[in-house]
């Protein structure tokens, strides 16, 4: 028996090794190609073999049991490098059933955190896992709970409309063309900038919600006093600029970046680049502009 074995791994050695010839430059663009601590460890077990060591010495060497490396050759001499560096997910195992997240799930649409003892209105992550805790004994972490969130269609919304989603062709196309158009020196200085507001009363109708709804709460926003800021942030340097308004208008926010101007004009600064929102205030969608002051 011992014989057979050794015999085996002699022939898948062979077998190996007169891969080599052909499949060393494709090795190259693999490795180079994958740079990932397991996909490169892999690789370099091949590699191994074809410079002479035993599948022992290999296994010794890349700290990895027999079997398993018997696998991954096996992958190879039947798939190529692709099979070998396929990796297979394993299926998360739910610690809440399909019934009882659907529970989870109307509960954060129809109950409030006080009817289960807790002296909130809002509901929050960890308000969501003491309750599940309560019901099932059960523990489960916040990052699970906003992925289950995510598959259930719900989003952390006031009442307005959720975004669309993101166009990852767009936002491809807008890195390159920004690398390529803004220069970067000791002169130049790329700012962004965005509004935001502060109330004397917090707005109570932010909560879990199906997305791409508009649920209708009523608010007394008429009674409310606002203060509306104006954030500048060096994105290189991290200095930050703010500016507070009563009011928040495209007169407004033009007058703080013509501040902001010749606050780096008197440093010396020749090129500044402003990421701006879409933000009402500003009329339009605004796309990053570089130019020389």
């Amino acid at each position: 028996m011992v014989k057979l074995v050794m015999g085996g791994l002699i022939i898948r050695s062979l077998r190996l090794r007169e891969h080599a010839p052909h499949d060393r430059e494709i090795w190259k663009q693999y490795y180079y190609a994958h740079q990932k601590h397991w996909q490169r460890r892999r690789l370099l077990a091949v590699k191994a073999v074809w410079d002479g060591l035993s599948l022992a010495e290999v296994s010794l060497q890349h700290h990895v049991r027999p079997q398993t490396l018997s696998d991954w050759l096996n992958s190879y001499l039947h798939g190529g490098f692709d099979a070998m560096l396929s990796r297979h997910e394993t299926p998360r195992k739910q610690r809440l059933s399909p019934q009882r997240q659907r529970v989870v799930r109307f509960i954060l649409l129809h109950k409030q955190p006080v009817d289960y003892g807790i002296d909130s209105y809002q509901w929050t992550a960890n308000s969501i896992k003491e309750v599940i805790f309560q019901k099932w004994d059960i523990t489960i972490s916040a990052a699970r709970l906003y992925q289950l969130f995510d598959e259930w269609g719900l989003s952390f919304q006031k009442a307005h409309r959720d975004y669309d989603p993101t166009n990852a062709l767009e936002q491809a196309e807008f890195i390159g063309e920004f690398k390529k158009n803004r220069a970067c020196d000791e002169h130049s200085a790329l700012i962004a900038f965005d509004e935001f507001a502060l109330q004397s009363v917090p707005y109570t109708h932010y909560a879990w919600a199906e997305k791409n709804t508009k649920p209708t709460i009523e608010s007394d926003k008429k009674h409310r006093e606002k203060l509306n800021g104006f954030l500048a942030v060096d994105v290189t340097r991290g200095d930050t600029h703010v500016e507070f308004n009563k009011h928040s208008t495209t007169a407004e926010s033009v007058f703080v970046i013509v501040l902001i101007i010749l606050i780096y004009m008197q440093k010396g600064f020749t090129n500044l680049t402003f990421l701006l929102d879409n933000a009402i205030v500003t009329a339009q969608k605004w796309k990053p502009m570089c130019r020389g002051y």
